[in-house]
Parts: structure tokens; C-alpha cells; sequence
């Protein structure tokens, strides 16, 4: 009910009824309720008398944070029912144990929630890298963040915020932003790469982000090319991969203008002015990338799959794996780079925080009039 509110304000009850295919005062208790709920206000009365009362949905009735850990920072953002962004902040830390880390999330919570306000607030939803595991709710193999490796971080940060507290592996936030805001939108089947200090994917299949039975799925980095394909460096289209890659093949190009450590940037800089490493760095990393895509393409058969991440979504890349999927396979997906650059992680997680927060106040409204 108040989601057909909020896509249609300012609405009437006969309007709801006669979306929802309820009956009249099925329509009127449910409206009336959400009024007393505060999540619904009457905006105005037409001439018309009670059928020309209208609805509009208070999106500041409950409120979310929706946030991303990286190696040295938490980026969060504030928002409302309608997922739109109040406030954002970020808060460094140094990753020297799960408990700074731990302390930097509280802090932003604390600058974007005043304590006067803070009863609004409903869920914390928090991106990071790495498995959690959906029994126990401990983060492994957190890349960036070694120091999280073992921790319970939703259990600990809950107990600190007193409100329910995610944490979302951030490629699966990456895949819910481009759901929401980006090349996903409209898609039922699609799937996310992103890579950057490390690679990950993340599925949405039927219109429903998949996590597989542990929620390890999408972690296509444990795909062994690297043992069964003797290359040095070792096969990665990740940064580490990309600098090794370049460091080795550099003595064959003496008149490269690339010079170590040999960043993202700068490689892909050099690409748009022809330098022959840059080539033939960026037709390897494409190479390799396709590998992996193929592998999870075979699999699941998704209509896209969406480039993300500081090296991931670069077009040039994205130019590459189209042509070397169409080698590989009989049926290959499209492939695009993400719309929403270094912000989809953030995105996904605002998403995700707006609309759990929906449903939580929406069940407080059920307990109240139960």
C-alpha cells in the first residue's frame, strides 16, 4: 500500500483501490493505519469531499545509513524512505585492528544521526570486501582489510549502534547500485566484474541478487587459471596483475614512455597515445579478463555483464572482452562498463539500507495495529 502511494502522490484512496484491486475500505483501514503510522499524510482535500481526500508518503518517517569500507576510509550516506541522500561523510581510520575499523563506522553513524534524531534511525547497511558467511556471519577473505578476517562486524556494530546492522559483500552492493541506477536497470539477468586491487562478480538472476549457499557466489578470483596456466605474473587482471604484467613485459619495449610502479592510469593513459607496452599490457589484461567471464558466462547465461571497479571500468578493456567473448563463446552476453564509476558499491548500499528500513517501518505499523 504505501509503496503504491509513493509511486503515485499525490494519490486517492479510489486510486489505490484501484490499483491494488482491494476493496474501498480494505483501502481506507490500510491508509488509515499508515496515517497513524506516520508514514503516510493526508497532502489535500479536493472539492469533491472524502473521495477527493489525497496521500502522500513521508519519506523522512524512518531513516537509513548506507555505507563502504575501503582500505583506509568509511564513505557513508544518509538517506530516507525514498532512498534519496540527506547527508554523506567520510571518516578515515588506520587498519590496524577490526576494532578501528569498527570505530570509524560508529563515527560516521554519530556525524550523520544526531542523537535527537537517532530514533528514526532503522538499519545500518555496510559494504565490504570479502565473504560473509550467511550462517555465522563471519567476514573471510577480506582482501584490503586483512584485519577483518574472523570478525562478526554485523554483530558487533549492531550491539555498538543498537539498530540492526548488514554487511553486504561490496560487489553484491555493486550489482544492487547497477540494478537500481545503472546498466542493470530493466535487466532480470545480469552480471557485475569489478576489478581493482583484487576481482569479484556478482549475479542477479531472475531479478534477484544471488548469493549461493554460503555467500561466496561470484567469487570467480578462486577460478585456478593461476595453476593451470604458467604465466608470470601469475594470471590477474587486478592491480597487482597489471603491474607485474607491465614489469615484465617492459624490457621489450625500450622506447615506452611507462615507467614503474606502473598504475592503472597511467597505463591506460599511455594506451590512448599508442605506447606499444601499454598495448600490449591492456591486450593481456583483456585476455585474461575475458577468461574469467567466459567461465562465469557458461554458467549462468546472463544477458549483461557490467565492467566495474578502478581497472574493470575502463572501455578499452570493455572493447576487448567483447571481441575475445565472441570467440569464446557460442552465446555471448553484451558487455558494458558501469555508468556509475567508483560509486556503485555506495549506491547499492543505499538502496539496500532504504529499502530494508521500508520494511521495517512497515512492520513496526503491523505490530502496532496487530
Amino acid at each position: 500500500m504505501y509503496r503504491t502511494v509513493r509511486a503515485l502522490r499525490p494519490v486517492s484512496r479510489a486510486e489505490v483501490a484501484r490499483r491494488t484491486q482491494l476493496s474501498k475500505p480494505t483501502v481506507s483501514l490500510a491508509l488509515r493505519s499508515l496515517e497513524i503510522a506516520g508514514l503516510v499524510v493526508v497532502a489535500s482535500q479536493q472539492r469533491s469531499g472524502r473521495s477527493g481526500v489525497l496521500y502522500e508518503p513521508v519519506a523522512e518517517a524512518a531513516l537509513a545509513i548506507g555505507a563502504e569500507l575501503d582500505a583506509d576510509t568509511v564513505r557513508a550516506v544518509l538517506t530516507d524512505l525514498d532512498g534519496n541522500e540527506l547527508a554523506r561523510c567520510s571518516v578515515g581510520f588506520g587498519p590496524k585492528s577490526a576494532a578501528e575499523v569498527f570505530a570509524a563506522v560508529v563515527a560516521a553513524v554519530a556525524e550523520l544521526v544526531p542523537a535527537r534524531r537517532r530514533r528514526l534511525l532503522r538499519t545500518v547497511v555496510v559494504g565490504a570486501p570479502g565473504i560473509i558467511d550467511r550462517a555465522s556471519g563471519v567476514l573471510t577473505q577480506s582482501g584490503v582489510l586483512p584485519v577483518l578476517d574472523g570478525s562478526e562486524p554485523a554483530a558487533v556494530l549492531s550491539t555498538a549502534l543498537k539498530v540492526p546492522v548488514s554487511i553486504v559483500n561490496d560487489v553484491d552492493l555493486a550489482a544492487i547500485g547497477e540494478q537500481v541506477h545503472g546498466r542493470g536497470r530493466g535487466r532480470s539477468d545480469f552480471a557485475v566484474i569489478s576489478i581493482g586491487a583484487g576481482m569479484g562478480a556478482a549475479m542477479v538472476l531472475n531479478g534477484q541478487l544471488y548469493l549461493g549457499s554460503r555467500g561466496g557466489a561470484g567469487e570467480i578470483d578462486d577460478i585456478p587459471f593461476r595453476r593451470v596456466v604458467r604465466s608470470r605474473p601469475p594470471v590477474s587482471p587486478a592491480i597487482d596483475g597489471l603491474t607485474g604484467l607491465a614489469a615484465a613485459l617492459a624490457p621489450r619495449f625500450r622506447s615506452t614512455g611507462l615507467r614503474p610502479p606502473y598504475s592503472a592510469d597511467a597505463v591506460f593513459d599511455a594506451l590512448e597515445r599508442g605506447d606499444r607496452l601499454a598495448v600490449a599490457v591492456v591486450d593481456q589484461l583483456g585476455e585474461w579478463t575475458s577468461w574469467f567471464a567466459a567461465s562465469l558466462a557458461a554458467v549462468v547465461d546472463p544477458e549483461l555483464i557490467v565492467l566495474a571497479g578502478p581497472i574493470g571500468a575502463r572501455e578499452p578493456l570493455a572493447q576487448r572482452v567483447r571481441s575475445r567473448l565472441a570467440d569464446l563463446l557460442p552465446l555471448a552476453p553484451l558487455v558494458e562498463v558501469s555508468e556509475l564509476g567508483a560509486g556503485s558499491v555506495l549506491a547499492g548500499a543505499v538502496a539496500t539500507a532504504s529499502d530494508r528500513a521500508l520494511q521495517m517501518a512497515l512492520d513496526e505499523r503491523l505490530i502496532r495495529t496487530g
